[in-house]
């Protein structure tokens, strides 16, 4: 009660009614009891969501843009105080209010204006585009009504930057119905961001109760949606030979862009096809068609596969390979080459070795003086 009485003093005081000494006590009274309803209700004036929002600092940005196919690929980056955050969504230009067909492939420099409406909020943006490149900058002004919406579902304190997301990325009230209908009801707010961010519709989640998945929850089906993981990649897979993968597996195998055509090309290398693990380190280290033929070409042609994935992983290339050989090593391994590059030593490491009077200096001996474990070389090795 003390506290109540100090606020309710502090708050009449500072109106300046010292002259209306009437007045003061009556807006007093009135102040006080305002604040003991308060106190017994559990309002707190600081938490007013009116007030709350109005002093969060307005989320503003920069865009890039370009054009392709008929199709706007949209750029947004928050500036760096708003926390970074930044995403590329593809639009046609009818979902960009107010901006000119005839604007994108201008060929001056052309100013524009336009909005992105969503029911989270909207967008402004200002820049210019010139032969189907654009940039410039924006500023979020969130809607009201969405908020409302929102703390009527119990999603209270939302901040500014939720809310932006929840609009570029399109998160609306039919979205969480059909989550909802779905049997995903209670989800956080972040939760449906994610639906909206990793495109987790209705139809993606009925398409893996129809394969016979009926009790994935919200975090798989977020995961398998975010990698692109289905349920025709399932058959993909298997056509390519992979059978009884995990959810785990398919996600990793998509992560790293394995398909049907990668084992296949895989195939036409002559090692015959790759298992799945192979497959992804293959992947991993970019073993490509391409770079086995390129070892190939410069004279490689009796590496195995594990060693390519070992030269791969350690970035080891013909031309570097060659040099060692051409220093006097033409016995060296794909693997020797490999540990000779993780510790540094090349061509010109050898020369200055062999300069020292060590001439017959052995890869071994090479590798143990980049380490430092030689602190002279063995006298037999040195040229008298």
């Amino acid at each position: 009660m003390k506290n109540l009485r100090a606020r309710s003093q502090q708050f009449t005081s500072n109106l300046k009614l010292r002259r209306h000494p009437a007045m003061s006590c009556l807006i007093g009274l009135f102040v006080f009891c305002a604040f003991v309803a308060a106190e017994e209700t559990g309002w707190n004036f600081a938490d007013n969501p009116v007030r709350a929002r109005a002093a969060q600092k307005a989320i503003t940005g920069t865009w890039t843009a370009g054009v392709k196919d008929g199709k706007i690929s949209l750029n947004v980056v928050t500036q760096p105080d708003n926390g970074f955050f930044g995403t590329t969504i593809r639009l046609s230009p009818a979902e960009l209010d107010g901006l000119p067909a005839e604007a994108l492939m201008a060929a001056a420099k052309t100013g524009v204006n336009f909005k992105l409406a969503r029911e989270a909020g909207t967008i402004p943006f200002d820049g210019y585009f010139q032969e189907g490149k654009g940039k410039g900058n924006w500023t979020f002004v969130s809607n009201q009504n969405f908020i409302s919406a929102m703390r009527g579902r119990g999603y209270d304190n939302i901040s500014e930057k939720e809310l932006f997301i929840a609009a570029v990325k399109n998160l609306n009230a039919k979205l969480i119905e059909d989550l909802k209908n779905a049997g995903f009801n209670g989800l956080s707010f972040q939760e449906l961001l994610n639906a909206a961010m990793f495109d987790l519709t209705p139809e993606f989640i009925n398409a893996w109760r129809a394969a016979g998945f009926d009790n994935l929850s919200f975090h798989r089906l977020s995961q398998l949606a975010l990698h692109r993981v289905t349920p025709a990649y399932i058959g993909e897979m298997k056509t390519a030979g992979y059978e009884n993968l995990t959810l785990d597996q398919l996600t990793e195998a998509r992560m790293f862009g394995l398909d049907s055509r990668f084992v296949k090309e895989a195939e036409t290398l002559g090692f015959g096809r790759p298992s799945f693990h192979t497959a992804v380190r293959m992947l991993t280290f970019n073993v490509t068609p391409e770079f086995v033929r390129n070892w190939r070409s410069a004279g490689f042609d009796d590496v195995s596969l594990e060693d390519f994935i070992h030269l791969a992983t350690h970035n080891v290339t013909p031309k570097f390979l060659n040099e060692i050989k051409a220093e006097g090593f033409p016995q060296i391994t794909p693997r020797e080459a490999a540990w000779l590059k993780i510790l540094g030593v090349n061509r010109d490491f050898i020369r200055r070795v062999k300069a020292e009077g060590f001439p017959a200096v052995t890869l071994q001996q090479l590798g143990e003086l980049r380490l430092g474990k030689h602190s002279k070389m063995k006298t037999s090795n040195k040229k008298q």
